[in-house]
């Protein structure tokens, strides 16, 4: 691609570089989301598919028993979304060395009586060996650690380098659910609070423990066992305890706060 719009009028090439740097005008996530508009099950591409006949050719002549072709949540759909991403990345350090190039030395390897092809691998090819290291760095370093296409255009069904990262940093209960359910992500151990231990075990998603292994669970206080969302703790061992309260200083205000109504009460602002 930087060959060919190395090759064209000034002016092509310059519509040619808005093109590739208009989608950059965009955000990052916004391109991929677009991305999935068009790859779902109900996307474009398989609208098109259907008003075209295609899917149902293929259920009559082949048999085919979705209605709709898998493109999302596919390695596909990864590569399609980081070589959109990224391929600018690519083609811009390769084409600033191209149109620096010396079109001599190619008239005069054509004089000499090589071929397109042989101009090409041995001339061209070599004079833009910088802006290939250059473009091949810059995609690179930003490929290996994304995790953000392969988690929306394939599910976290593919790990990437940036997905074994992020899945080590788990910032809520919610975060560690959706990786979990994704399958992205297998643990021995986890310690989600309680509303999603009870989500989790509703779901399926917790195995039985084995108390063999776990001798201690009899100096736990009876008072912290048999929670209402596992009342047997045949999938939960109560961890830690955690309370929140109003903490008031005596000085400063006239009676004890009895609920959280009383931050907004006019007649427990703080003494003068």
């Amino acid at each position: 691609m930087a060959y060919l719009m190395s090759r064209l009028s000034a002016s092509k090439q310059s519509l040619c570089m808005m093109l590739i740097m208009l989608p950059m005008w965009i955000n990052f996530l916004l391109r991929t989301y677009a991305w999935m508009s068009i790859l779902e099950n109900n996307g474009f591409i398989n609208q098109f598919f259907r008003s075209i006949g295609l899917i149902s050719f293929l259920q009559s002549h082949f048999g085919y028993s979705l209605d709709y072709i898998l493109l999302i949540n596919t390695q596909g759909a990864i590569v399609l979304g980081m070589v959109y991403n990224f391929l600018p990345f690519m083609v811009l350090p390769i084409y600033t060395v191209l149109i620096k190039l010396d079109r001599k030395l190619i008239e005069a390897a054509q004089d000499l009586g090589a071929p397109t092809h042989l101009v090409f691998r041995r001339v061209i090819f070599p004079l833009s060996i910088p802006g290939v290291i250059s473009g091949i760095t810059m995609v690179f370093v930003p490929s290996v650690s994304t995790f953000v296409i392969s988690q929306m255009l394939g599910s976290g069904k593919n790990l990437l380098v940036g997905d074994l990262i992020d899945l080590q940093f788990i910032d809520s209960n919610e975060s560690m659910y959706a990786k979990l359910k994704s399958g992205a992500a297998n643990y021995d151990v986890i310690v989600p609070s309680d509303y999603m231990a009870a989500k989790m075990i509703a779901e399926g998603m917790l195995m039985p423990l084995n108390y063999d292994n776990i001798p201690n669970f009899q100096n736990i206080d009876e008072e912290y066992r048999n929670a209402d969302y596992d009342p047997e703790n045949a999938y939960t061992v109560p961890y830690m305890l955690c309370t929140t309260g109003i903490i008031y200083n005596t000085t400063m205000v006239n009676k004890a706060p009895t609920s959280w109504a009383d931050l907004w009460d006019p007649s427990m602002r703080a003494i003068s």
